[in-house]
């Protein structure tokens, strides 16, 4: 169990009584892409690491690098691949991390379409709802946020976990909000031989990032 449990936990029972006048604030975070990035001891070092997406497994099966995705809006995002990388050549992806990253986007309780929408009904926190995927039905959780923190513990159904807010550039002028979760330790408990140093993934949103 996590350090807010206990605050979650008070958070639920206070919300059973909310009503929409409690709500001073709400954040929401309709996610349109998910990715996963995963990097092995055995090339923490000196491996080529050339930004956010590239080498990356996304929530529509393509590669990270040069690919088209889809966006809640009907648009494609597209990650520019010129060809003329400085790499010098291309390298062979190594199949593992491709299949843990892989591992790691199917896993996710929410996926392109789906978001979070966090209700602030008390200073640090309050009810959240939660969108699994565009066809599913909402769920209702608990969150936590301590003031000041770029990050919030979310807790719904049987996830519990910690989001870190971040920005991206989406391609436009306006930079919007990332959500990376740390699974490292989780992913290095069901891949004990692969000598994982580091496994995020990353939801990408449609938010303007404050």
């Amino acid at each position: 169990m996590t350090r807010s449990l206990l605050l979650l936990a008070v958070l639920l029972l206070a919300g059973c009584g909310e009503t929409e006048t409690s709500v001073f604030y709400t954040a929401r975070y309709p996610v349109v892409k998910v990715e996963a990035e995963v990097t092995l001891q055995e090339t923490a070092e000196g491996g080529s690491d050339t930004g956010l997406d590239e080498g990356t497994a996304t929530d529509d099966g393509s590669e990270g690098s040069g690919s088209i995705s889809r966006s809640e809006s009907g648009t494609t995002d597209v990650n520019d691949d010129t060809g003329g990388g400085s790499d010098g050549g291309s390298t062979e992806e190594n199949p593992l991390v491709r299949e843990i990253e892989e591992a790691i986007v199917a896993a996710a309780p929410v996926q392109a379409g789906g978001g979070y929408t966090l209700y602030f009904s008390q200073y640090n926190g309050g009810r959240a709802r939660i969108v699994r995927t565009p066809e599913a039905e909402a769920v209702t959780g608990v969150f936590g946020k301590d003031p000041g923190k770029s990050e919030f513990e979310i807790l719904f159904d049987e996830e519990d976990y910690v989001c870190t807010i971040s920005s991206y550039n989406d391609g436009t002028n306006v930079r919007k909000t990332v959500l990376e979760v740390d699974l490292t330790e989780a992913y290095r408990a069901l891949y004990p031989a692969a000598d994982i140093e580091r496994a995020v993934r990353r939801e990408y949103t449609s938010a303007t990032a404050n």
